[in-house]
């Protein structure tokens, strides 16, 4: 399909960079070293099982999942950096003290390749989808020892980009109840920019739910004053290739808060833009190493011939077939245009159904096959052929043949009748018209300012006020967990000390108000303060690397994260 317009071209240029949000360089994680992993298979890596230290177990653990750059197969579990230490070294302050006189609320993070196929600042060569797939296996083993170690304790989830992906699946198990902990272990769980955020979803599991349900065995009700203002929900939905399917999180819903900032093309694509969901899958399958930029065209390669095949082969059954009464080849319009089914095709989860469209093609070419030839013998092979055939062969072999090709092209010309060329030509045109009507989310992302400065955008989380106190999503999370201590204990926990941003959020307004438009506020870069703390004097008991440091006097500074993505 060819796309003239200026204004969707624009949009498809953009957003074919846009679309790897979470694959943009961030910051790399603390003590994190360099992966061994190659772009061909996964690296796989058990993290390090916890063990019961003196003081025991915490009532809340937090496992969090950073996004892309900022963690490795071989980054510390136990040491804060990356988006997330802007939650958990606040959050530990206030339920452990400054000076950790309290055991209340211990942290891990996972370590997992966080790479997008190699791209500048990756520590990894793996894929996005290979990477994604080592964070929930490495989570889940993680929080299958910290459940055996500490079965009274409780688990909070967190992800942000990439790691939102991971952590949303991993909830979307515990909410199935297939998950390594049960429901009645899991606390709750907040999202950042999930890439598989369903389309026109709320920050909790309702709209009208403004904040998050307690905590199994809680003993106060304290998450009840963590809320959410009415604010208007991005109408788009995450960009990375559906896998969750019809699973919701199921029983653990109302424990799951998912924020996404309208413009944040990660958590926000529209809905009507298939073509840009089909970069997203084609690239999160792709090595992008650019050292080695062999091996970026045999992946991406691969990864379009995979999806050009199987949609060729969904064509052939869906819209081609032969007439073995009439003798000729018919079209006919599917209903499915060729580009969705590009973008079914790209998704690496529907390889399965690929194989079996390829597998049903090629059966129903051959048997078009034997009956076109079937139906040009009986014109070919009649007994006037046969004896001009022979007559001619008389003069020589190949006077005979240009008599059999000259008898072999009339039959031919007939399976393809001129209905049947116009019909195709129908299809064709109906193909074109209909991939501009289902993109037409591409000319809202070259028009609406809204999408212009989406890499601030995906970086906003620290800027744009959510709560009904002005706070950011990354301070309400904080105070939620803050709460979720005291609630769990009965004991009274320092509150955190949020601010109001500086900045008035640009899109999301309470339902009804006038929201700033988008073009005030473009090249105000939403940039995350840089947080240097004394690390709460905690005894982890988290899967972790062997510590370097006593915990009570190592000094750990909070990476900031930069209005680029990670």
């Amino acid at each position: 399909m060819h796309i003239h317009s200026p204004t969707l071209l624009r949009a498809a240029a953009a957003a074919s960079t846009a679309l790897m949000l979470v694959a943009m360089a961030g910051t790399g994680a603390a003590g994190a070293q360099p992966a061994t992993s190659t772009p061909s298979s996964p690296t796989t890596t058990t993290p390090v099982s916890a063990s019961a230290t003196d003081s025991g177990c915490t009532p809340l653990h937090l496992l969090l999942v950073n996004g892309t750059t900022d963690s490795s197969p071989t980054a510390p579990t136990d040491q804060d950096g990356g988006f997330f230490s802007q939650v958990a070294i606040p959050a530990l302050l206030a339920a452990n003290g400054d000076n950790g006189s309290k055991n209340v609320i211990d942290r891990s993070y996972v370590n997992y390749s966080a790479s997008f196929g190699g791209k500048p600042g990756d520590q990894s060569t793996d894929t996005y989808e290979q990477s994604v797939q080592m964070g929930i296996t490495n989570a889940a083993v993680m929080l299958t020892d910290l459940a055996s170690k500490c079965p009274d304790t409780q688990v909070f989830i967190g992800g942000y980009s990439q790691g939102g992906q991971v952590a949303s699946a991993l909830v979307r198990e515990i909410g199935a109840g297939e998950g390594p902990i049960s429901a009645d272990r899991f606390a709750g769980a907040a999202l950042f920019s999930d890439p598989t955020r369903p389309a026109g979803a709320p920050v909790f599991a309702s709209s009208s739910q403004t904040a998050p349900a307690a905590a199994p065995g809680a003993k106060g009700d304290s998450v009840e004053s963590v809320e959410v203002s009415a604010i208007q929900t991005p109408a788009g939905g995450g960009i990375a290739p559906e896998t969750t399917g019809e699973r919701s999180f199921g029983q653990v819903a109302d424990r799951v808060a998912s924020f996404c900032t309208p413009g944040d093309l990660a958590c926000d694509t529209p809905a009507d833009a298939p073509l840009a969901r089909m970069v997203a899958n084609i690239a999160g399958q792709s090595n992008m190493n650019t050292q080695d930029p062999v091996a970026i065209l045999t992946s991406v390669g691969a990864a379009l011939g995979q999806s050009v095949i199987y949609t060729g082969a969904s064509v052939v059954n869906d819209n081609i077939n032969f007439d073995s009464k009439a003798g000729v080849f018919t079209v006919k319009d599917s209903g499915t245009t060729v580009l969705n089914r590009m973008v079914a095709y790209s998704d690496p989860s529907k390889r399965a159904d690929g194989i079996s469209e390829a597998v049903s093609a090629v059966t129903k070419i051959a048997g078009m096959g034997i009956a076109a030839a079937v139906t040009v013998a009986k014109d070919v092979l009649t007994p006037q052929s046969i004896a001009q055939i022979a007559a001619a062969g008389v003069a020589g072999p190949q006077a005979a043949i240009g008599v059999l090709g000259a008898k072999i092209l009339t039959a031919t010309v007939k399976l393809v009748p001129p209905a049947t060329v116009d019909k195709a030509v129908t299809l064709a045109f109906n193909e074109v018209k209909s991939g501009i009507a289902d993109n037409k989310g591409l000319a809202k992302m070259a028009t609406d300012t809204a999408y212009w400065d989406t890499i601030a955008k995906h970086g906003s989380y620290t800027t744009v006020p959510v709560g009904t106190g002005g706070q950011t999503p990354v301070e309400l999370v904080t105070e939620w967990i803050v709460a979720l201590a005291h609630d769990l204990t009965g004991d009274q926990v320092r509150r955190t000390g949020s601010t109001t941003p500086d900045q008035s959020g640009p899109l999301l307004a309470a339902i009804g108000q006038q929201s700033r438009s988008a073009s005030e506020i473009l090249g105000t870069s939403a940039t995350a303060g840089s947080t240097s703390s004394t690390r709460p004097s905690t005894t982890s008991t988290s899967p972790s690397s062997p510590a370097t440091s006593s915990p009570s006097s190592a000094t750990v500074t909070a990476t900031p994260t930069p209005a680029g993505i990670n």
